[in-house]
């Protein structure tokens, strides 16, 4: 067994340091134009072992004058170590658009003396129907370069589909140690209780479903839902769907494999679930990493529950 003993010194310069430790790597919004947001908050503490001043908490890029700070702003706060302060953030949209923004702290952590904190805003026109985004603007507003083929994104329709990064993937497997997690990026669609199901299954004649969590009421027509239930599983070695239930409708589930979609008489393929490679904000292709698209009735507009699932590749 090897051992390593670290220099006195640095040991020292370590135990001095101050860590600015922020509670979220970004802030993102949805609200219908002219109306501002309830407030989200933001939590800086102090993880390092010295004293943390923050110099300033201030707005900046091209859509600052859309997104309104309270708390620490330009006066000075010092943190001794475990302690934080609070920020308080909402966003009030001018249009129908994707809306940008950062915030930025000045501190004086050795490592990161300006954090900068992104902040997504996405304006509607209003909820439900026509009023609501379409998948691209969704994306659009995570910051997720994915192409999915919409001809026309003003629209709330998946127009077309043309050419997108969309891959054929009807059926997924586990791709390596660890559970698949399922994170829920958004969900437009009516406000029921629940507003949907989702889980996956076990393929068949009679698929066998297995419902993970639930969206509950209040969180229809909004990004980053709130869920009721596990948001991890582990299926093994075998391969498996995808599948969502929406209570307003009243034909069966929506399943991955399009054959098992037998209620959906619209789209020729009876194509319900789309899968696309997920890509980081560089553009970079995210290993075992997929966004899912989820359509759960016959307006194809594909953002009835938009999923982010991990650790998988095709069957």
């Amino acid at each position: 067994m090897s051992h390593w003993i670290e220099p006195l010194e640095a040991r020292q310069l370590l135990s001095s340091s101050p860590l600015l430790a922020p509670s979220a790597n970004q802030l993102v919004f949805e609200q219908t134009q002219g109306y501002q947001t309830a407030t989200q908050t933001l939590t800086l503490k102090n993880s390092g072992s010295g004293r943390l001043t923050i110099k300033s908490v201030t707005l900046g890029g091209a859509d600052a004058g859309q997104f309104i700070v309270n708390g620490t702003r330009t006066r000075k706060v010092t943190l001794n170590r475990g302690a934080s302060v609070k920020v308080t953030v909402s966003f009030m949209p001018y249009g129908v658009a994707v809306s940008g923004a950062v915030l930025q702290v000045n501190s004086n952590d050795p490592t990161h003396p300006i954090t900068v904190i992104p902040l997504r805003g996405l304006g509607v026109s209003g909820q439900f129907g026509e009023s609501e985004p379409s998948l691209q603007r969704i994306l659009d507003t995570f910051q997720i370069p994915v192409n999915v083929g919409d001809q026309n994104p003003l629209t709330n329709r998946l127009d077309g589909p043309g050419a997108s990064d969309e891959v054929p993937m009807q059926l997924l497997q586990k791709a390596g140690a660890g559970p698949v997690i399922i994170t829920a990026l958004a969900a437009f669609t009516w406000d029921t209780s629940p507003v949907a199901t989702l889980g996956w299954y076990t393929p068949g004649a009679t698929p066998a479903a297995h419902g993970l969590f639930s969206i509950p009421a209040g969180n229809a027509q909004t990004l980053l839902p709130v869920t009721l239930g596990a948001t991890q599983f582990d299926p093994g070695s075998i391969a498996f769907g995808v599948f969502g239930s929406w209570p307003f409708e009243k034909h069966n589930a929506t399943f991955s494999q399009d054959v098992l979609n037998t209620w959906n008489q619209v789209d020729a393929g009876q194509h319900a679930v789309r899968f696309y490679p997920y890509k980081n904000t560089a553009g970079q292709v995210v290993a075992n990493s997929y966004v899912v698209a989820m359509e759960q009735g016959t307006n194809s507009d594909f953002q009835d529950a938009v999923l982010l699932i991990q650790n998988v590749k095709p069957a």
